[in-house]
């Protein structure tokens, strides 16, 4: 059967990805087995004021891990603002196409309130992706420290059992 649509209407095969790195949570640790950066779903403690959050393995746990709290998914950052920026730039096409209409139908977005959301999350977007280049240099740099004191405590260790032994120097790649 075939279906007629209005001539205003417009359909697009949509170059949406959802890209792994958008489901991981990076800045946020699973307070019941210590997790970093970890992937799918963030359940969130409704009830403390300090986070509290569980990966979705330790939430099957979460009546013994943190009884008697309500918890509630909390969307991955980056997945959350790429949502947000998303709807408003349909709404800010929608409102521009269609001056008549006060707001978007499907967000509720006045135009201008639109363009609120898009700078906002961008802003939001932008501040969570330097946090996470911040978060991997502390890494890289904590990881080249401990190869550091590696290295010289093996020289030390060495140069004791052996006095003329000497480990030499190790380029970064």
């Amino acid at each position: 059967m075939k279906t007629e649509h209005a001539p205003q209407h417009s359909f697009n095969k949509g170059n949406y990805s959802v890209d792994e790195s958008m489901l991981i949570h990076y800045i946020t640790t699973c307070n019941g087995c210590k997790a970093e950066k970890f992937k799918g779903i963030r359940y969130h403690c409704d009830e403390c004021r300090e986070g509290y959050d569980l990966c979705e393995s330790c939430y099957q746990n979460a009546s013994q891990l943190h009884p008697n709290h309500a918890f509630k998914i909390a969307p991955a950052p980056l997945l959350k603002f790429k949502n947000y920026i998303l709807l408003a730039k349909r709404a800010i096409e929608v409102c521009k196409r269609f001056p008549d209409l006060q707001y978007d139908p499907l967000t509720g977005y006045s135009l201008k309130d639109a363009e609120q959301v898009k700078e906002k999350e961008e802003k939001n977007l932008t501040f969570y992706r330097q946090q996470i280049e911040q978060l991997a240099i502390a890494v890289a740099k904590g990881r080249q420290q401990l190869l550091d004191a590696r290295r010289a405590r093996t020289q030390d260790i060495l140069s004791r059992l052996n006095p003329q032994y000497h480990v030499m120097q190790m380029r970064p790649f």
